[in-house]
């Protein structure tokens, strides 16, 4: 009764419960914020509580990584790459996906479970043949062997997610448009595409997110620092090997002769700009230098 009395009271009562999905999706947000204020002393500090910043804010780690990595370019390349392939791979997962949905051709149904059946194949299984096709198209160390290989995996899954959105669309409202004059293209642009917007938002926006997110293939087929995306450059190269080939941990404050307190990459110390060997690297070399061996007969 005293609820129903103060609308106010029965409004805050009613959201209460998205207090503990809003602490849940918020509090990584939170604990990486402080982690990266904390100086390197406190975070290795077994006593000190890791939610509260007890010793002050620092901000060296933010310094270090914008003036002395290439962390803007990383940030770039994962932008025009995620963009690019999320274009190309929700384009061409709309027609297929259309065309799976409502036209009826033999096969269909196997064609439609085959499409899922290969966005389940792991990327570990896929980047040595992969290798070899961007090797002949001369992509090596270059942002476009990712644009051509990310619409690999995501071709298929906005293939099958639109699928399944496409077939809850009616038909009627496409045959409406097909009698009016229209033809399959036509309808699917100007009739089912504005009405699966829900979807290609969706499948615009997961696209994007494994483009972001994705590591192995990036971590293949570029070795140029200027040329990796955020994930495998702020990991890799950020504090990657020494001149003397020493590895300097991240986050332990890569103490070295030269300047104490700083992780140097491989550019920093004067080595050939921008070359780190990731562990796939020479797996890929030596499949595909076999291949061409053994294809000259020698």
């Amino acid at each position: 009764m005293a609820i129903s009395r103060y609308p106010r009271l029965h409004l805050a009562v009613a959201h209460a419960g998205l207090l503990p999905l809003l602490f849940f999706a918020l509090f990584p947000f939170y604990f990486m914020l402080i982690t990266s204020l904390k100086g390197d002393a406190e975070l290795y500090d077994l006593k000190a509580i890791p939610f509260l910043i007890r010793q002050g804010i620092v901000l060296e780690h933010y310094s270090f990584l914008l003036r002395e990595t290439l962390f803007s370019r990383w940030l770039l390349n994962s932008l025009l790459v995620s963009v690019v392939a999320t274009v190309i791979a929700v384009v061409i997962g709309t027609i297929a996906a259309y065309a799976l949905a409502r036209l009826r051709f033999r096969g269909a149904e196997s064609f439609g479970l085959a499409v899922f059946i290969t966005y389940l194949v792991p990327p570990s299984l896929l980047f040595l043949p992969l290798s070899q096709v961007v090797n002949a198209l001369g992509l090596t160390d270059s942002i476009a062997a990712l644009m051509v290989t990310y619409p690999t995996f995501l071709v298929p899954f906005c293939t099958w997610l639109l699928m399944g959105y496409f077939r809850t669309i009616p038909k009627e409202i496409e045959e409406c448009a097909l009698v009016d004059g229209c033809n399959r293209l036509q309808a699917l642009v100007r009739i089912v595409i504005p009405v699966a917007a829900p979807g290609l938002i969706c499948a615009l926006l997961f696209a994007f997110t494994l483009c972001w997110n994705e590591f192995i293939y990036a971590l293949t087929f570029i070795s140029a620092a200027d040329q990796k995306t955020i994930t495998v450059g702020v990991t890799n190269d950020s504090c990657a090997s020494t001149a003397t080939g020493r590895v300097v941990p991240r986050h332990s404050g890569g103490r070295t002769a030269d300047r104490p307190g700083r992780c140097r990459s491989g550019w920093q110390a004067g080595e050939r700009p921008g070359r780190s060997i990731s562990p796939y690297q020479p797996i890929a070399s030596s499949v595909w230098l076999s291949k061409k061996r053994s294809r000259s007969g020698t």
